[in-house]
């Protein structure tokens, strides 16, 4: 039983290990972004405002929290109604990564 429980914590904590070593947050980068509601067009419009205190050229990954994705940097994204989890990640040259989450509501009415 011991032996078991050793085994088990030693494998947990290399996965643990391994998912923090991916995350390698781009430093001074925070990024930020906006969204209009286009209902007319069904989607939203979203504005990368990410801010950065370097010169490197990054790279942006959406997940819109509906199945889509996209590697624009301000893109259009349609939209049935409801409340989504839309991701930015931002990819450094050297292959770090910063991201934001938020909420975001898509509805005919407009809010």
């Amino acid at each position: 039983m011991k032996k078991t429980l050793n085994s088990l914590i030693a494998c947990f904590a290399l996965t643990v290990g391994f998912s923090q070593t991916s995350n390698n947050p781009c430093p001074g980068v925070t990024p930020e972004y906006s969204h209009v509601v286009e209902a007319a067009a069904g989607g939203i419009r979203f504005t990368n405002e990410t801010t950065g205190t370097t010169n490197e050229n990054y790279s942006y990954s959406w997940e819109f929290g509906n199945g889509n994705t996209s590697n624009e940097k301000d893109p259009f994204v349609p939209f049935n109604e409801g409340v989504f989890q839309v991701t930015l990640t931002v990819i450094g040259q050297n292959g770090c990564q910063s991201a934001i989450s938020k909420d975001v509501e898509f509805s005919y009415g407009g809010q």
